[in-house]
């Protein structure tokens, strides 16, 4: 009785879908010739559609996610290797993530609830971002139009005026826009983004996007003053930034991406965070994602030359508290004039060989007093302690990163007080105020095309 219940339970799927399965199979089939036509060999939808009919009836056929798949056997060996990536294989790594240390908030910065670690206090690792065969036709493509333009032979200047950079946008190279494009390569990265960092893919808009050159000072044969070898700590104007690496590591010594706050930090585990801060991807391929208000800077590329795409991905107002960025940029620059005022003074005292300084009072006194209010101090040469204190590098160092670490942890709005796009009121002036604002510029003699909108 079991043998025939089988028997007439194997009778009754096979009816049941042999007629479902040629009628797929006749679909299928063309599609994959379709595909292998204009799609690269990894990505066989047809195939797996086909497949999955037959296994369906109780077939054998292995899935495209398998080394004994027929087409696996018939891969060329970089095929291959982007198959083991992209299937999620043994070589396939994970995420690296490097959180900065936590530091106590200056006493003149505005008091938050806020007290836990924010996302943005974090830096990832994402090895093979790119497969190894994309990395390959990016960096080719990325040559081509470099030699076609000789826009890796001067700064430019004009884009990114204070610290310039030998790179060029990736939209001006048609050929390596729409390849970027074919691979969805913004999805995917603003989808690693939005979801490391706690934000929306449609939170995020690219606010610059191109490919830079470092090269070994050495190896510049022409003697080019514009060869970049480095660049110095900066902040970006974005609040997310990126950096894929194209050239093996290999072809190049040196280079990487330095963060201050990661200056006294160990990772035992892993060989990306080397001495000074520096931040090393193992592989073509691999991208580095942070914080473009993080400082950070490039490290220098003693052999070879190196080539990066770089991002900076703007978040949307709607999530962020915008009154916190001024505050820090405040701080910020307060150091710098600390700095200033110590050199000038130096500078003075050297000079004129002072032993001290005379305090003008005058301007605060009632008149007339032109003659009074001056009093000479000898001694606190070249300055006053609490300006030499605050003029020390080391001081300065961990002032800016306090600032820095309070941004971040409070420039995102929580999640539950964040609207969208469209909720979002944009300060951008309606036609009358747009007609009264140029009556009265006219009325001062200012062309409306002259002044720049920052």
């Amino acid at each position: 009785m079991k043998a025939k219940s089988h028997q007439k339970r194997q009778k009754k799927i096979t009816t049941k879908h042999v007629v479902a399965f040629f009628f797929h199979m006749a679909i299928a089939f063309p599609l994959c010739f379709v595909e292998a036509a204009f799609q690269p060999p990894t990505s066989l939808t047809a195939w797996s559609f086909a497949s999955s009919c037959y296994q369906s009836m109780g077939g054998d056929i292995k899935s495209r996610n398998s080394k004994k798949s027929p087409l696996y056997s018939n891969m060329k060996q970089e095929e291959k290797d982007d198959f083991e990536l992209s299937s999620g294989g043994e070589d396939k790594k994970e995420t690296i993530k490097i959180t900065i240390p936590s530091l106590s908030t200056p006493s003149n910065l505005p008091a938050t609830d806020s007290s836990e670690q924010s996302p943005l206090h974090s830096l990832y690792i994402q090895p093979s971002f790119f497969t190894p065969t994309q990395t390959s036709k990016i960096l080719s493509l990325a040559k081509q139009h470099a030699e076609r333009t000789n826009c890796w032979t001067t700064k430019d200047d004009e884009r990114h005026s204070t610290y310039a950079t030998v790179d060029f946008p990736i939209e001006e190279s048609v050929e390596l826009s729409e390849y970027l494009a074919d691979i969805g390569f913004q999805d995917k990265m603003f989808g690693e983004m939005a979801e490391l960092y706690g934000l929306d893919s449609s939170d995020l808009s690219f606010l610059d996007f191109f490919c830079v050159q470092y090269q070994a000072k050495e190896d510049d044969d022409d003697g080019n003053d514009d060869v970049m070898d480095q660049l110095e700590p900066h902040r970006d104007g974005s609040l997310l930034s990126f950096t894929i690496l194209l050239t093996p590591p290999n072809e190049f010594e040196g280079g990487g991406t330095s963060f201050d706050a990661l200056r006294d930090v160990t990772l035992p585990d892993h060989n990306v965070l080397h001495q000074g801060g520096v931040i090393r991807p193992q592989n073509a391929g691999d991208a580095v994602l942070h914080s473009g208000k993080l400082l950070h800077g490039a490290d220098v590329v003693t052999f070879g030359h190196r080539v990066v795409l770089v991002g900076f991905v703007d978040v949307g107002l709607w999530c962020t508290r915008n009154d916190f960025l001024p505050i820090a940029t405040k701080e910020w620059g307060r150091c710098d004039v600390m700095s200033y005022r110590y050199k000038r003074q130096s500078a003075i005292t050297t000079q004129k060989k002072q032993s001290g300084w005379i305090l003008n009072n005058s301007r605060w006194l009632p008149p007339p007093s032109e003659a009074r209010g001056r009093s000479y101090i000898k001694g606190y040469v070249p300055a006053f302690s609490s300006v030499i204190k605050r003029a020390d590098k080391e001081f300065q160092r961990m002032k800016k990163l306090q600032v820095e670490y309070w941004l971040l942890q409070n420039i995102l709005l929580p999640e539950e007080e964040r609207g969208g796009a469209d909720d979002y009121e944009d300060d951008t002036l309606n036609e009358d105020e747009q007609r009264e604002r140029e009556e009265v510029l006219r009325q001062l003699g200012i062309d409306i095309n002259d002044i720049t909108i920052l």
